[in-house]
């Protein structure tokens, strides 16, 4: 067994969290779910305590984390092991043998413990895993496109004609969205009433094909729009 001397103080590597064992602060328990390492802060944690009790254990070091795979039904987890939910992208982690399990863990909490829950208007709570934001582009096309915010965050269009744009599904907090136009002809582009533009107005018209420009507009809701340019190529 793993023994480290510091001094007078020596601590020792007591493998993987057991709730069946007690623990003193001479001991290094490692969650067996996430690798983190922890260490009692009370003379005596008595068997059955959980890791996550902070009065009874600190955190010692956390180990690197990886991105968290999406549950696969049917597939089969051991306890300890984290997985992200397929209907509600929260973090779940095992908490007992899930063999061949095809229930979604947003459901299942036989199985499942909440690990990091996301939900609107809240904070991240617990251990939390942050990815690369993804975001969703959509192709809007016609003479009176309209960009439905709950669709896409960065819509995409090629003139081919005069165009009128209109917005639906606005949502109720703050956001921001980005249309990308690219043109084969010089045409007129009219935007929502409520688009400010600021000191500068609305963009240029193209003068003949070939160009394209990308446009940043963002509220607070569904007031007013700020709308700027943000890149712009002329051919």
């Amino acid at each position: 067994m793993t023994q480290l001397n510091l001094g007078n103080v020596r601590m020792r590597f007591a493998g993987d969290y057991s709730a069946a064992a007690s623990y003193t602060p001479a001991d290094i328990i490692r969650d067996p779910g996430t690798g983190d390492l922890y260490v009692p802060i009370i003379p005596t944690v008595p068997a059955g305590t959980a890791l996550s009790d902070v009065a009874s254990f600190g955190t010692m070091m956390v180990a690197p984390r990886e991105a968290v795979p999406f549950h696969v039904p049917g597939a089969n987890y051991g306890a300890g092991q984290v997985v992200r939910s397929n209907s509600n992208k929260a973090l779940y982690k095992c908490i007992q043998a899930a063999n061949g399990r095809t229930s979604d863990p947003f459901i299942d909490a036989t199985y499942w413990q909440p690990v990091c829950a996301l939900t609107n208007g809240s904070r991240l709570t617990g251990n939390t895993w942050v990815e690369a934001v993804m975001e969703k582009s959509q192709y809007i096309s016609g003479a009176t496109p309209t960009l439905n915010l709950s669709s896409a965050t960065v819509f995409t269009t090629t003139l081919f004609g005069d165009v009128t744009f209109s917005v639906s599904n606005i949502p109720s907090q703050s956001w921001v969205r980005t249309l990308v136009i690219a043109t084969s002809a010089a045409n007129a582009l009219t935007y929502p009433a409520n688009w400010d533009w600021g000191a500068d107005g609305p963009p240029d018209p193209f003068g003949a094909s070939g160009g394209e420009m990308e446009i940043v507009f963002r509220a607070e809701g569904s007031g007013s729009v700020r709308a700027s340019l943000a890149w712009r190529k002329d051919n």
